[in-house]
């Protein structure tokens, strides 16, 4: 069981690196002309890479520390039904440790994707 939930993790964390890359490589090209104006104007690439890329990662950190209370109340649901089909007690426990690995995971995701546009 922790190997097939270990496979499925690498597997998610290939797929949004993936889907990250396709996003960010949209964004980067959908902005092509600001960019530009960016460097016209003297901007460095550095300077460049916070706005245009950088500017995501608060977005992500919002949309986890939402997604919390989403997933408790959706689980809760989920496993209340199907306590109630099977006559078992299934409670929804968040483990503070695993709220972080996943935060890691997600920021490690996010962070090694926008590298992989940053040297197209």
């Amino acid at each position: 069981m922790i190997s097939m939930v270990a496979g499925m993790t690498l597997v998610s964390s290939v797929v949004a690196v993936i889907i990250l890359y396709l996003v960010t490589s949209l964004i980067i090209e959908e902005n092509k002309n600001t960019i530009s104006l960016f460097k016209i104007f003297g901007y460095r690439p550095r300077e460049i890479r916070s706005l245009i890329l950088d500017s995501s990662t608060f977005v992500i950190m919002a949309a986890f520390i939402i997604s919390i209370p989403v997933m408790a109340a959706s689980m809760g649901a989920m496993y209340g039904y199907l306590g109630t089909m099977i006559n078992l007690v299934l409670p929804t426990i968040i483990s503070p440790l695993y709220v972080v690995v996943c935060f890691v995971v997600i920021m490690l995701t996010y962070q090694s994707a926008s590298c992989c546009v940053q040297r197209r």
